[in-house]
Parts: structure tokens; C-alpha cells; sequence
């Protein structure tokens, strides 16, 4: 931590480079980064007090400093995931989960995109928690949770519509997968922070048909709610849940990670009775036309042997 004259525990980085990435780990405390400073070093750094700025010729290297933020952060997500319940200590889902792509079809199936620098690919800070609603909810024997293994890196932010290609096509395939091996299921998705911009970009351009085997989204601390007008372009809105923490600037279309961007834990009920909601309509209306596929049947039957008995 870098202290001023009078001890005051803050400090600011400045450089030339934009988009930046700032970090606020807890009042008094932040980090403003550039996204790119991996690749340039070009920094300078300052400290501030509230009435002079100060140079500070002590600092770590750039790469160094940009490590440890990302450390922080990490750290900060650790310390604000729900807590572990039981069944996720009795095979619930951790912080990794291949449940798909290594088990098959279950009758549900949930995909995850985690946050910026999360580990795993479910990460911890709000989809193990989202998917074991889920598996308490249908059993955790009717669900099959797949992470997105994609790299989840702070740059990809900064590319227009909110991550890479390679994200963005890594979920095409697995929901196009889901899709094509597991007709009868029902799938359902969702994201955080970058991950949820991964849903917009994968869901958008995804065929039709996949389109309309998802039942629903859910979508934490989304990075495009303000850039795609609070909905996934081509895609259903009522479809999609967008859940914001109040004070996240993330939601507002701004790359300025502050404490309630890190707290989505606790809101991980209300993204899981959206997605039970959306399955059990699903189900609904399968069960109502398979019923009626049936009495259509009955009825051509019925006719049949009306036409028999005439003749």
C-alpha cells in the first residue's frame, strides 16, 4: 500500500492509455489501470493526498502492480461469494464443472460464462451458487452444468461488444452442441461481469432453432445492459433476466469494478427463481403439446376406424 505524507492509505495510477480499468477494493483504496499496460509498461504513478499529488519514485514495476490488482480482485471475490453450503461439499457444483460435455444430457442444461479473472470456469463469485439453485430445485441427477472455458481476460472489455471472438464462439458451440445432442432438453444460460457479455454476443447470432431450445438467461452485473438496451439483440426479452447491484458501475455501461460489482453472491436466488421459473413454463409446454400431438393422434384413429365400420 503506497501512504502519503499523513499515512493516508491512497493512491491512483495515471496514464496516457485508454479504456482503463479501475478498482476500488474498499473505501479509500482504489486502482486505476490501464488495460493494455501489460503490452506498453507506459505508466506513471502518483500518489495523492486531498490537496497535493505526489510522485512516487518507490513503486513496484507496472507488471508487478497490474498482477496484484488482479489479485485483489480475486481475493475481493472470494470474500464475497455465498457461503458454502452443504451440497455443494456433497458433489454440488465447484468452481470448475464439465458436467456436459463429460456426462451428457440431463434434462436440464446450464451453461456458464464467468468474470474477468475468475478461476475455474464456473468462477465463485455468483455460478456455483446460481447452478446448485438449479440442481436443488430439479435434482441434481436432471442437471447438467457446463463452464465456459473461455480466458475471461481484463482486455477482452475493452473490445467492442465486450469480449473476443473466441469467447464469443466457444458458447456458440457448446449451446449449438447442447442443441444438437440433447434435443429434448431444456437449456438455460448465463453470465457475469464479462461472461455476461460472452450470452450477448454467443446468444445474437446463434440459429433459430438453438435460439428457441433456450428457455432462459440470467445475467449478473452486465457489462452490455446499457450498450444493448437492457436485452440481448434477436433474442426474446422476456427471455432474459438482467440483475444489477445498486452502486455498480458496471451496469451503467462503465468499466469501474467498485465493492457491489464483487457482491452478486447474494442475489444468486433471484437468478435462480428466474431460470426454475423459465424451465418449469418450458416443461409446461411441452407436456401441453405433447398432449395434444397424442389426442391428435386419437382422433385420426378414431376416424379411421368410423370409415372402416361405414364401409
Amino acid at each position: 500500500m503506497i501512504k502519503g505524507p499523513r499515512g493516508r492509505p491512497e493512491f491512483s495510477i495515471s496514464s496516457s492509455l485508454l479504456p482503463r480499468l479501475h478498482l476500488v477494493t474498499r473505501p479509500g483504496l482504489s486502482l486505476s489501470l490501464p488495460i493494455y499496460s501489460l503490452l506498453t509498461h507506459s505508466l506513471s504513478f502518483r500518489y495523492k493526498t486531498n490537496k497535493r499529488l505526489y510522485p512516487c519514485t518507490n513503486l513496484p514495476e507496472p507488471k508487478m502492480l497490474f498482477q496484484s490488482s488482479i489479485f485483489v480482485a480475486a481475493l475481493a471475490g472470494l470474500a464475497t461469494a455465498s457461503p458454502i453450503e452443504s451440497r455443494q461439499l456433497l458433489g454440488g457444483t465447484g468452481s470448475t464443472s464439465k458436467e456436459f460435455s463429460t456426462g451428457g444430457c440431463k434434462d436440464v442444461l446450464f451453461a456458464w460464462a464467468r468474470g474477468s479473472t475468475e478461476i475455474g470456469n464456473m468462477g465463485t463469485v455468483v455460478g456455483p451458487p446460481t447452478s446448485n439453485g438449479l440442481k436443488k430445485a430439479f435434482g441434481a441427477d436432471k442437471v447438467a452444468t457446463e463452464g465456459i472455458s473461455y480466458a475471461a481476460s481484463i482486455g477482452t472489455n475493452a473490445i467492442p461488444g465486450g469480449t473476443d471472438a473466441v469467447s464469443k464462439r466457444l458458447m456458440q458451440q457448446t449451446l449449438t452442441s447442447m442443441s444438437q445432442k440433447c434435443p429434448d432438453s431444456i437449456i438455460v444460460t448465463g453470465g457475469y461481469s464479462q461472461g455476461a457479455a460472452v450470452n450477448h454476443r454467443a446468444i445474437e447470432s446463434l440459429d433459430q432453432s438453438v435460439k428457441d431450445q433456450i428457455a432462459g438467461v440470467v445475467l449478473y452485473g452486465d457489462t452490455q445492459k446499457l450498450q444493448d438496451r437492457n436485452q440481448i439483440p434477436d433474442f426474446p426479452a422476456d427471455k432474459v433476466k438482467i440483475i444489477c447491484q445498486p452502486g455498480d458501475a458496471v451496469c451503467l455501461g462503465q468499466l469501474v469494478v467498485l465493492p457491489a460489482h464483487l457482491t452478486y453472491g447474494v442475489r444468486a436466488d433471484e437468478g435462480v427463481e428466474f431460470l426454475v421459473a423459465q424451465v418449469k413454463a418450458k416443461m409446461a409446454a411441452k407436456k401441453a403439446k405433447r398432449a395434444a400431438e397424442e389426442a391428435e393422434k386419437l382422433a385420426q384413429e378414431v376416424k379411421r376406424v368410423a370409415v372402416e365400420i361405414a364401409a
